[in-house]
């Protein structure tokens, strides 16, 4: 952060647009990957979703 005050009060101003741009853009929607726990070695996946490694 900067010593100068003036400075100081530009890089708050920047990062006040910078947070209010972000919310602006809204959050992140929050998607599960695994739908059900299963046994070892088995990744809980069907077939269709996740990264098509099938």
């Amino acid at each position: 952060m900067a010593r100068d005050p003036d400075r100081r009060a530009a890089e708050i101003q920047i990062r006040i647009a910078l947070m209010n741009r972000f919310n602006v853009l809204g959050t992140a929607e929050i998607v599960r990957a695994a739908l059900r726990q299963r046994g070892k070695g088995q990744s809980g996946l069907r077939p269709g979703q996740g990264d098509n490694a099938y």
